[in-house]
């Protein structure tokens, strides 16, 4: 995790959201926030946090040349880290395929 990047983003956080990730790429020009919450993460709560983000000053400052930003909630590919992530998956149901190598 990008601790610049984790500074600005983490006062913005609205009461009980988690920053479980904030990276740039190797040209530092594109942003990926992953946040999540006990309760739902909704359009609404990323879309604001991506208003808020767009208008700070603070990224402005540390990324002059422009930024294109992400924030978004985490996929299936990401492992669960905190107790709230594994509460809020039970009961849930998961299809899973697979391919079997002859």
């Amino acid at each position: 995790m990008n601790d610049t990047l984790k500074n600005i983003v983490e006062p913005h956080l609205t009461n009980g959201q988690v920053l479980l990730d904030a990276r740039e790429d190797s040209r530092g020009n594109y942003l990926r926030i992953v946040i999540d919450s006990e309760d739902n993460i909704t359009l609404d709560d990323t879309t604001r946090l991506t208003k808020v983000l767009r208008d700070s000053t603070e990224i402005d400052s540390v990324y002059p040349s422009g930024y294109r930003l992400e924030v978004s909630t985490p996929g299936l590919n990401n492992s669960l880290k905190f107790p709230f992530q594994y509460k809020k998956s039970i009961d849930r149901t998961l299809a899973v395929s697979y391919i079997k190598n002859e």
